[in-house]
């Protein structure tokens, strides 16, 4: 994964080069993944409009889309598909598990994958 640099966004990445599994390569500048667009500045706006970007696909909760809403940016479709319906899946307050075992936040996010697929 490629990190791209935004403003006011630090989990913002080009898929591009990833193999997909048929084993063809994404194309560069094609496909991204972040956290959230919530709070992006303006030059943040204009870098995503100059990728062509024409939908952005949030699989955020409506709680977590309620608490921190994308921004509405021209050309640029926002397609509400939540993974889940409640926003349990981020974590608030570190479990005490998180203390004592190392792979606990591993294990979570295997869980949480899970829970996605499932």
């Amino acid at each position: 994964m490629n990190n791209l640099t935004l403003l006011k966004e630090y989990n913002f990445r080009d898929l591009g080069n990833h193999l997909t599994q048929t084993g063809q390569k994404i194309k560069p500048k094609t496909l991204f993944r972040s956290s959230k667009l919530f709070g992006i500045s303006k030059i943040d706006v204009d870098l995503l409009q100059s990728y062509g970007i024409t939908k952005v696909i949030d699989f955020r909760s409506a709680n977590e889309i309620k608490k921190a809403p994308d921004p509405d940016i021209k050309n640029i479709k926002n397609i509400v598909i939540p993974i889940f319906y409640n926003d349990d899946s981020e974590l608030t307050e570190f479990p005490i598990e998180f203390f004592n075992k190392s792979d606990a936040g591993f294990q979570h996010m295997i869980k949480t994958y899970d829970q996605m697929i499932n």
